[in-house]
Parts: C-alpha cells; sequence; structure tokens
C-alpha cells in the first residue's frame, strides 16, 4: 500500500486570531468561530478520507509569525494556559465525534509555536464510529477555551505601529495515510 502524507490546517481565516494592542501586556487568542469545528483541509481544500484508510497522526502545530509568543503569565502573575487543539471526525451525514486517541478526548495541549509536536498517535476510524461505508473528515477547534480562559499572546516588544492589526493563527497536523484524499 502506497504511503501519503497530508498536511491538513483550518480554512485561512477559519483558525484563531487575535488583534494586536500594545497598551495590554497580553491579549486573548480565540477562535474566528467561536463553538463551531472546521472541518481541516490539504491543499486544494481537498479534505475526506475513505473507508479502509489507515491513518497515523505524525505532529500537530500552529503558525503564528515568527515576532509573535505566546503569554506565560496573566495580570496578577497567574498562569495563561498553553493553545489546545481539539481534533474531531465526522462521517458525511453525521455528527462530529471527539478522536479520543488523541490526547484527552479529543484536546491536546500544544505548547510551542511554529513547531510539530510529534505525536505518532494511529487513529483507527472503526474506534472512532468514522467508518460506517461512507467518507469522514477531519474537524479542529482551535483554541479549545481552558479553564475558562483563552491563552494570551504577548505584546510585550511588540511594535505599536501593529495596533489594531488583526493576526491569524493557523492549526495544522500532519497525517500519514493510505488513500488519496476524496
Amino acid at each position: 500500500m502506497p504511503e501519503i502524507i497530508d498536511v491538513l490546517s483550518a480554512p485561512i481565516g477559519k483558525g484563531a486570531q487575535f488583534i494586536v494592542n500594545t497598551a495590554a501586556a497580553a491579549v486573548d487568542l480565540t477562535p474566528v468561530i467561536i463553538g463551531l469545528a472546521q472541518t481541516m483541509e490539504a491543499a486544494g481544500g481537498v479534505k475526506r478520507f475513505r473507508q479502509g484508510d489507515n491513518l497515523i497522526i505524525l505532529s500537530a502545530g500552529y503558525f503564528i509569525p515568527e515576532s509573535f509568543v505566546m503569554a506565560q503569565y496573566r495580570v496578577g502573575g497567574l498562569n495563561t494556559s498553553l493553545p489546545v487543539l481539539y481534533l474531531a471526525g465526522q462521517s458525511a451525514p453525521g455528527p462530529s465525534i471527539p478522536l479520543h486517541c488523541w490526547g484527552n478526548s479529543g484536546a491536546m495541549m500544544l505548547p510551542f509555536s511554529n513547531y510539530e509536536i510529534a505525536s505518532g498517535v494511529y487513529l483507527n476510524p472503526e474506534d472512532n464510529n468514522l467508518n460506517a461505508g461512507i467518507t469522514f473528515n477531519i474537524q479542529s477547534l482551535f483554541p479549545l477555551i481552558n479553564g475558562g480562559v483563552y491563552p494570551q499572546v504577548s505584546m510585550i516588544n511588540v511594535p505599536a505601529a501593529l495596533n489594531g492589526t488583526t493576526i491569524q493563527v493557523t492549526p495544522f497536523i500532519k497525517i500519514l495515510h493510505n488513500f488519496e484524499l476524496t
């Protein structure tokens, strides 16, 4: 069987974002569309896996411009939460089902930006009720709200000329599988 590696990401402009405000020490990183899972896509918008495909989630991460870093502390010295990537599968038609093999009930913290967190997680579609004779896709929520707060992006050393600029942050997963996406 052939081995194919695809990188899936949230569609452009539908991942997460923050608005630069250098008057604050840090600003919240929030989903563009709050509470709605986004279908992750490969190049060209292709996004569905076929029945019988074997999948391994090789790695995950998120892209943020290099001049920004995740804040470590909130006002008052409390630790901020790390960005959490939630993954679910969806057969067509059907509800989204958390990918329990990925982290804690489909959610995993991503501690570093612009860095791939190696995982090597085998995704068995049958164990996730995704292999009922139809195609399926992978959806994501990023960042997943954690402990009632969103992660924050530091505004320290950010040029004031960027104030008011909306910066997009895009999550991605790299998947090894056997069949071409449809």
